[in-house]
């Protein structure tokens, strides 16, 4: 027997080509063939759908860096056809785990507060609900990209704010008790939950700063707004020594700046920090 799968059907850049010639889409350059291609993964209807919306396109590079799973065709087919196909609770999980750029059973649960996380990707695979496999072992997925787009934008509609950042406060927890900092930190900025990002930025900050991960710690950093930072004079500190480490050496002088214009005088210990930065700066 011959099992032909989803992998198996998605079209080349070569195969997307020959689509948009035999549609007579106009205006494309090999190169816009292949960003479609990579954008739909290789998926036939977004790739029509990208067709039909192009003849009406005289901005074609602005059509591509702008095609998404938000664009009105391809909303239109995947609400006709999809979504409003699935059942409550299927909608429901699809719209709940679309906060997620990896999925696993578990992490599935923490976010939803179901306890169906693996029947319900089984389920999503059964059906090729524009799931994609991640490893062998069938443990992790991923919602195909075009399809996220669109998840994500029902669900600012229909959840509202509050209730997003509230799944993404769920999926930071799941991740930092797994030892996953990076996703966690992910999830606690887009759940803007700065005092969740500040805490698990501390409690990684030396074993990060051992092994050298300044990189790191700097785009770690950069995601928390300055105002949130100059509020916490410690993680000020430590921000003016990540700048310093990855050479943004005019960064570093205006944090020290800042914290001898708002350290106390008689705040020995951190006066000792601002010089030891400073000391450090002139260095190098």
């Amino acid at each position: 027997m011959l099992e032909i799968g989803a992998d198996d059907l998605r079209f080349t850049w070569e195969d997307a080509a020959s689509l948009f010639k035999e549609l007579k889409t106009p205006g494309l350059s090999a190169k816009d063939v292949v960003t479609l291609n990579e954008r739909t993964e290789g998926w036939v209807v977004g790739l029509k759908m990208a067709a039909f919306s192009l003849r009406n396109q005289k901005d074609v590079p602005g059509f591509l860096a702008s095609f998404t799973g938000s664009h009105r065709y391809v909303m239109d087919y995947l609400m006709e056809e999809v979504l409003r196909q699935q059942t409550k609770e299927v909608k429901e999980f699809l719209l709940q785990t679309s906060v997620l750029n990896r999925l696993t059973a578990p992490l599935c649960n923490a976010v939803t507060g179901r306890k169906d996380g693996n029947e319900m990707l089984l389920l999503l695979e059964r059906a090729h609900l524009f799931i994609v496999l991640l490893d062998e072992s069938r443990q992790w997925h991923r919602y195909e990209h075009l399809f996220t787009d669109l998840l994500r934008h029902q669900l600012d509609v229909a959840f509202g704010v509050e209730k997003v950042a509230e799944l993404h406060r769920r999926a930071s927890q799941w991740y930092e008790e797994h030892d996953f900092p990076d996703d966690a930190i992910n999830h606690a900025v887009e759940a803007k939950d700065w005092e969740r990002t500040i805490k698990i930025i501390k409690e990684q900050y030396t074993k990060k700063l051992h092994n050298g991960e300044f990189i790191t710690l700097f785009n770690w950093l950069q995601k928390i707004p300055e105002d949130v930072i100059h509020h916490d004079l410690d993680l000020c500190k430590t921000y003016g020594m990540v700048l310093l480490m990855v050479g943004q050496f005019d960064k570093a002088i205006s944090v020290a700046n800042y914290l001898e214009q708002t350290v106390e005088r008689d705040n020995i210990t951190m006066q000792g920090e601002i010089d030891f930065l400073r000391s450090h700066i002139a260095f190098y």
